[in-house]
């Protein structure tokens, strides 16, 4: 690889690079889910200890939502409620975007401890 390609490609590596890191992740237990008519498809899940949330995921209650209308993601719904209904802890990492609500972050994925 020529150094003139490797030259645009670091710039590119460290935008990517520095997107992921600012997404929000957490380690804990869910505190509260909700879903409701108003809110269509979407699934909130709040949880506290909550690092690097992105500058658009400012509500203080509901740190994450999810598309429950998406493939596959009945599975996703059906480990959030065994994680509250149990109290299990369950990681979960963001998207570092509120594309489904402007001020939850979008989960990426998850998994139960």
């Amino acid at each position: 690889m020529n150094l003139l390609r490797l030259s645009r490609l670091i710039p590119l590596a460290l935008i990517f690079g520095a997107s992921a890191a600012l997404a929000g992740s957490v380690t804990a237990k869910v505190d509260k889910l909700l879903a409701g008519p108003e809110y269509a498809q979407r699934l909130f899940i709040s949880m506290s200890g909550t690092s690097g949330r992105p500058s658009c995921a400012t509500n203080p209650t509901w740190t994450f939502v999810l598309d429950s209308s998406a493939p596959n993601a009945k599975v996703w719904v059906a480990m959030l409620q065994v994680a509250y209904a149990s109290g299990r802890t369950v990681y979960i990492e963001g998207f570092n975007t509120c594309a489904l609500w402007p001020n939850s972050e979008d989960i990426r994925y998850l998994w139960l401890e």
